[in-house]
């Protein structure tokens, strides 16, 4: 498109919708979106916002690791590690427009988020590093557009969501969550010409849309933030506005979210010359149990910080997010109602994973019910993998586990006096009218008072049942609760994500200070399963909840060859995808 048709759509959208006060989620399959809007004119088409794909009513893991939405289960900056991502848009007819966000690894608090805008077929990388300060920082140098973009010289992590603003080590270890907020569409429906007021000038259908211009790649590099010799920020006022009608978003080019998303994840040691991959377990919003992909819900919500009393007042915050720090409601320790948010919510904070995706009403509850969709879709009642520690090659090995939907059930509240207060631990409450629907029990619970506690760190634990193991000739201990630390006579996993050292020398260099911790095995070499029923008969329940705990993670294995000659590699890293039970 001509400069001047992207500068006066720019500014009539931002003109026109600067005194909209309320955020919104816009349901797919979308209404239609003809007619002229802030200067171009969209073609007749029903479903503008709310892609051709049927509407989804379902959140599976696809097991091909393509997606809606995606998760890492870990990230690490300690000790001369350095974490690198690779996300794929495997879809070809549309861009995405992405949210990324960086958890820390004690309590699921958020270190760093940004949106990334995609071109059909696009790859976005970047790697993680421990910077000068002690802090984690992000570095990219990919040509794919970043809200806000990243600078030559690296992000650093942010320490404003953690226990202390001294806290740069609770950004050197976590996990990532990255889902598609809006499609992009390649499909010719808009204006070819503006004119001086701001009106269609030209057919439609003949032009492709402001967004997709602003993010499709020439000569190996997408337009982004310049346009021409204005200089314009042009991508920065589309990400930056406050969609709240189909029209309007329509307008600029986004349509509603479907699946294309695939990430893969390698950590590096160049000191040690190891290295461990993997690929990011991927949530598909699908249109029934087993069946193809559909059309989930556009949820791009501007990256500012402003605050609620800006953008939410008229529409609560509870219709977008079930974590407990940020919902004008939470439940403590004492099952008591506490008054929030104790956290203020900014418009950074969305979407979440817990944000409304399927298409439907949306209400308070609509958040939580997302919450038990994506537990429910990630839970396991075990967990199994290898484990080696032979001398003669000087194996260890360190166990990741992950729990990425935890956050939206309980969450630490560092504002309570003590750990030990009532208040700290604060809870969704994710009964919720609807919940049935997804089959485990009138009550969904995985994480509540009476199977969680606190470590001496601060640290949310949550209990599995037991843990066995094998050595490789089918030897076996029983049961063994040895997890520490732990709950008295049971098993525990402390922080959100978890690291399990099952010997002194540590592959991964996880921190003791977050959530690392050593166990001693009863033989040299073997497997080992952890049982993760997660039964529960409480008051409030129908019936006894099994629902197993939402994890993911994997096995990292560290050999040393002491026999290899000068000129040949010593070092090796080796990663296994747990195994589950369902």
């Amino acid at each position: 498109m001509r400069k001047n048709v992207l500068a006066l759509s720019i500014a009539a959208m931002v003109g026109g919708f600067a005194g909209v006060a309320q955020a919104s989620v816009i349901s797919a399959p979308g209404g239609a979106a003809s007619g002229t809007v802030l200067g171009t004119n969209v073609a007749s088409e029903p479903n503008v916002v709310g892609a051709t794909a049927a509407a989804a009513t379902v959140l599976e893991v696809n097991s091909n690791n393509v997606g809606h939405m995606l998760v890492v289960p870990y990230y690490t900056v300690q000790n001369g590690n350095m974490s690198v991502i690779h996300l794929s848009n495997t879809d070809r007819a549309n861009g995405k427009a992405v949210k990324i966000r960086f958890r820390g690894a004690a309590n699921s608090d958020d270190v760093k988020d940004f949106q990334i805008f995609m071109s059909p077929g696009d790859v976005w990388t970047g790697a993680v590093l421990q910077g000068a300060d002690g802090a984690a920082v992000l570095y990219s140098a990919d040509k794919t557009c970043t809200v806000p973009a990243i600078p030559a010289t690296g992000t650093a992590f942010s320490t404003a969501r953690l226990n202390t603003v001294s806290n740069v080590n609770g950004t050197r270890e976590g996990y990532v969550e990255i889902f598609n907020m809006a499609d992009i569409p390649s499909t010719s429906l808009y204006s070819s010409t503006v004119s001086a007021a701001g009106s269609a000038g030209g057919a439609a259908g003949t032009a492709k849309s402001i967004l997709y211009s602003a993010i499709k790649h020439s000569s190996g590099a997408a337009p982004c933030y310049t346009e021409g010799s204005a200089a314009r920020t042009l991508l920065n006022d589309i990400a930056m506005n406050n969609f709240t009608d189909a029209g309007a978003a329509a307008s600029v080019g986004y349509a509603s979210s479907t699946t294309g998303l695939s990430a893969d994840w390698y950590i590096l040691n160049l000191t040690q010359s190891t290295a461990f991959s993997g690929a990011a377990t991927a949530i598909e919003a699908r249109t029934g149990a087993g069946l193809a992909a559909g059309a989930a819900n556009f949820v791009q919500f501007p990256q500012t910080d402003a605050g609620s009393g800006t953008f939410f007042a008229g529409t609560s915050i509870d219709n977008f997010t079930a974590d407990p720090l940020l919902r004008t409601v939470a439940i403590d320790q004492a099952k008591a109602a506490v008054a929030g948010p104790v956290v203020t919510p900014l418009f950074i904070d969305l979407p979440d994973m817990s944000t409304p995706y399927l298409p439907g009403a949306v209400d308070a509850n609509s958040p939580k019910l997302q919450a038990v969709r994506l537990t429910n879709a990630l839970s396991r009642t075990s967990v199994s993998n290898q484990y080696a520690l032979d001398a003669g090659i000087s194996a260890a090995t360190d166990w990741v586990f992950s729990m990425p939907t935890r956050r939206y059930s309980v969450a630490a509240n560092y504002k309570a006096a003590t750990t030990s207060a009532a208040t700290y631990r604060l809870y969704s409450d994710l009964s919720v009218t609807g919940s049935t629907s997804v089959g485990v029990g009138a009550v969904d619970e995985w994480f509540h008072q009476a199977n969680t506690a606190v470590d001496t760190r601060g640290n949310i634990c949550v209990n599995a049942d037991s843990m066995r193991f094998f050595d490789r000739e089918e030897t076996t201990t029983g049961n063994a609760p040895i997890f520490s630390p732990s709950v008295a006579s049971q098993l525990s996993f402390c922080g959100e994500t978890s690291v399990l050292s099952f010997s002194s020398s540590k592959v991964l260099s996880s921190s003791t200070d977050l959530t690392a911790s050593t166990m001693t095995t009863p033989y040299v070499n073997g497997w080992t399963v952890v049982t993760t029923t997660n039964a529960f008969t409480g008051a409030n329940n129908t019936n006894t909840f099994t629902g197993g705990l939402p994890i993911i993670g994997d096995a990292f294995l560290k050999l040393n060859n002491t026999n290899g000659g000068t000129g040949f590699a010593s070092t090796f890293g080796v990663t296994w995808s747990h195994r589950f039970g369902r």
